[in-house]
């Protein structure tokens, strides 16, 4: 990796004190080979003579590999992040190190950033932690108050259980990303605020992110802390809940949009699970619309004869399904803007009067939890579920009759599906809630229902009819049908 580049990182506000010792602290390799090491300042529209100190003092030593940027207008801890990764990405760097240029880090440790980033058998992280808290008793040692000991850990223990991780410390400012990592994520959707650092590794985690910690010395001397502590932890617990509950479909922000894996297919208890508990063994299964491995699988060990088909742009069915025992369309009607004509033109598409059973899946947007919501204000759209952000059509177990009547389909049973609380409640609490919501949605599925599954047959058609009367008559008469 004789070709890597390394990008060290340096946030400055008011450090004009500060300055010179951070890069009198770096190591000489940094600046001995400049072909590889690439030191980057931006003062953030400081008060005082931050940039021309930095500027002077890198003349002054010669050092070639330094540039000092001022933002003109202050753009905060966060806004001035994006700016130095921008500049990372943009210029090829291939891992950039997060440094303080008020001094509370060691700039002596970015070479330990380097080796932890290809350590493991030479396989990048993609984030690399310095971490003040895995031994907790160095951390009051080097001076760190109490009142911010108790509240980084009691503060990460919670991030911990709402996320799912499992960091010693989530508030370290000494850290370093590799580049093609911040290639994926949209880390411009972040806040310009502290707790942009809380929410770029959310995205990072969002994409399962190899984040690696090591052990930091901590050091608090005279620099000025301009972080307001309450509403600094206030932001990083909001903002954790948003992440926890988008992964489960419950809500959207675009900073994770697009980046999180489905994580509930497959479960007991989940829809897919209750449609394959429906068909019968060794018959003909059509999968409309998004493709599913769970379910060829599972249906396949069955003996069905199971295939799937994306429907076109236009949402029309490409193909005669009457020579299928059941055809699933899951989760489907809701983003096609005309459900209706879909529908209509699939029964239409059908030349045989053995009609397959159709088994449709939809959220109910008339369920009780929504209800409440929207008399409160809020209609959160989420990446999946009732309120999935790229739907087009909501539906309640009325509507969802009148249309299936209204399109020419005979409704079959109706199973009301509870929430899927196992999916934020990890754990017997989070089964025996999912359990409870599963009986009162099959009891009263117009109201507890999060979701329906029905069954439907369609009727036949004039069409069809017709020409088998006409067959019929000809098979009987021997003739034509009289004129």
């Amino acid at each position: 990796m004789a070709s890597e580049r390394i990008l060290i990182f340096i946030v400055a506000y008011n450090a004009t004190s500060h300055i010179r010792s951070v890069l009198d602290r770096l190591p000489r390799e940094v600046f001995n080979d400049p072909r590889r090491f690439h030191v980057l300042i931006i003062d953030d529209c400081s008060k005082d003579e931050t940039a021309r100190t930095a500027s002077a003092h890198a003349s002054d030593f010669k050092f070639e590999n330094v540039t000092v940027l001022r933002n003109t207008i202050n753009q905060g801890y966060g806004g001035n992040q994006k700016i130095g990764y921008r500049y990372a990405v943009q210029r090829g760097f291939d891992l950039v190190i997060l440094l303080h240029g008020d001094g509370q880090y060691a700039p002596e440790l970015v070479l330990e950033f380097v080796n932890k980033w290809k350590s493991d058998g030479g396989a990048r992280a993609d984030v690399v932690l310095g971490s003040r808290m895995i031994n907790k008793d160095k951390a009051r040692e080097g001076g760190m108050p109490f009142y911010k000991w108790v509240g980084n850990q009691v503060l990460t223990a919670f991030q911990n259980v709402v996320v799912g991780s499992g960091l010693s410390e989530f508030h370290t400012g000494y850290r370093a990303y590799d580049t093609r990592l911040l290639a994926k994520i949209p880390f411009e959707l972040c806040t310009n605020e502290f707790h942009f650092d809380t929410e770029i590794l959310l995205q990072a985690f969002a994409l399962e992110a190899k984040v690696v910690e090591f052990q930091i010395p901590t050091h608090y001397g005279d620099e000025i802390c301009h972080v307001d502590g309450l509403k600094y932890a206030k932001d990083v617990a909001r903002e954790c809940l948003i992440y926890r509950f988008q992964k489960i479909g419950f809500f959207v922000s675009m900073k994770y949009r697009g980046l999180l894996k489905r994580d509930d297919e497959g479960r007991r208890g989940s829809t897919q699970n209750l449609v394959v508990e429906r068909i019968r063994p060794s018959t003909k299964v059509l999968n409309l619309g998004a493709e599913s491995k769970f379910l060829e699988t599972r249906l396949r060990e069955r003996g069905c004869d199971y295939r799937s088909r994306p429907l076109p742009a236009e949402g029309v069915p490409a193909e005669d399904v009457s020579g299928y025992d059941y055809v699933l369309v899951l989760d489907v009607l809701e983003g096609l803007s005309d459900s209706e004509r879909f529908l209509v033109d699939l029964r239409y598409g059908m030349r045989d009067q053995k009609a397959p059973k159709l088994v449709f899946s939809t959220g109910n947007v008339a369920f009780v939890g929504l209800r409440v919501l929207l008399g409160l204000g809020l209609f959160n759209y989420g990446e999946r579920g009732i309120l999935r952000v790229n739907h087009k059509r909501l539906f309640t177990l009325a509507s969802f009759r009148r249309l299936l009547r209204e399109t020419g389909y005979v409704q079959g049973s109706v199973r009301g599906i509870g929430v899927p609380f196992h999916l934020l409640f990890p754990g017997r609490s989070g089964r025996w809630l999912s359990a409870l919501s599963d009986r009162a949605a099959r009891a009263w599925p117009s109201l507890f229902a999060y979701q329906f599954l029905i069954e439907a047959t369609p009727r036949p058609h004039s069409f069809m009819l017709l020409g088998q009367a006409e067959r019929f008559y000809e098979a009987e008469s021997g003739g034509r049908a009289y004129q």
